[in-house]
């Protein structure tokens, strides 16, 4: 009896202690894949880029800063080919606009409403959205090529704190890249194309290069750039001596000619950049851009219907012509 007494909790400690080791040896691998999963969510976490913004004049990280912002980065610019305004406003929450309204008055001028904030000032020259390169405002007319951008930030407003004017809806920066102190950069590209019921081709290049004069201390960036969008509507004009020159509802023989909306834009951007200490740099930048139209770049949809018309019929042969040209020294 008493052996047998003994033996029983003998029999069942070692019961316990192989029931032990089994629930260690299963969960010995689980533990080794959560470990294995928190060290590489780390090590993801550790390797993700951080997006800068200058929103409140200075460099900080997007997920920081206490402002509502939209960032299209430099890499999003070469995916989505982003080359205008209407290319990133189209893809901005919040963000509505029309052409030929704008505060100066141009043709080509935008009236820009961010969150359904719009309007114009007392005098008619400034409108609620303003629009920066870098930190110089540019007017309502001006549509500066996106090219050799480091990001774009649309920021909802009011930010009339650091922007003053114009900037109750809020404001849309580019923000230009600065030259390289470190290595020489040279690329170029080249585009061509052609739209449906166009006049002409569309085509394009340009090129960017960046020169080290010193290294670490002074290099230069410069960038060119030409590009054409065929004009896909047609114009039409009577014989001068024919009477549908005063009666435009009449039936008579009219000559067609095409390609109108055409635009052709060129320019360039050349920057030094001079690293005086290590905390103040000097940039002195000078660009330009030159964009002629061949007649007005849109189609006109009458109501009710709201059906585009790609005719445009004339009275008389006369070409429109318009040409916007801007530099900032």
């Amino acid at each position: 009896m008493n052996d047998g007494e003994s033996a029983a909790p003998k029999r069942a400690a070692a019961a316990r202690m192989i029931g032990l080791l089994a629930i260690c040896g299963a969960a010995m691998p689980g533990g080794a894949r959560a470990n294995a999963a928190a060290d590489s969510a780390a090590a993801d976490t550790e390797t993700m880029e951080a997006i800068t913004v200058t929103a409140r004049k200075r460099d900080e990280s997007l997920a920081t800063v206490p402002v509502s912002i939209t960032v299209f980065t430099g890499e999003a610019l070469e995916n989505y080919n982003i080359q205008s305004f209407t290319d990133y406003a189209t893809k901005t929450p919040n963000v509505s606009f029309s052409y030929g309204g704008g505060p100066t008055g141009i043709a080509d001028a935008r009236t820009v409403a961010i969150r359904g904030i719009t309007g114009q000032n007392l005098y008619g020259t400034a409108g609620a959205t303003g629009f920066y390169i870098d930190d110089t405002p540019v007017p309502g007319s001006v549509d500066p090529r996106v090219l050799d951008i480091d990001n774009i930030e649309v920021l909802k407003g009011p930010q009339g704190t650091l922007f003053g004017e114009s900037s109750l809806g809020g404001n849309v920066r580019l923000i230009t890249k600065k030259p390289n102190l470190s290595k020489d950069e040279f690329s170029f590209t080249t585009q061509a194309g052609w739209t449906s019921g166009g006049g002409s081709a569309d085509g394009g290049g340009s090129v960017i290069g960046n020169l080290v004069l010193v290294p670490d201390k002074l290099a230069l960036r410069t960038v060119l750039f030409f590009n054409h969008d065929a004009g896909y509507l047609t114009r039409t004009f009577p014989d001068p001596a024919s009477p549908a020159v005063t009666d435009p509802n009449l039936a008579a023989p009219r000559t067609r000619v095409g390609n109108q909306g055409a635009v052709s834009t060129f320019g360039g951007s050349l920057a030094a950049l001079l690293r005086v200490t290590e905390n103040f740099d000097a940039t002195l930048r000078v660009m330009f851009q030159n964009t002629t139209d061949h007649g007005f770049p849109a189609t006109f949809a009458p109501l009710p219907a709201f059906t585009p018309d790609y005719t445009l019929n004339r009275a008389f042969d006369v070409q429109p012509r318009a040409s916007d040209v801007w530099a900032l020294p």
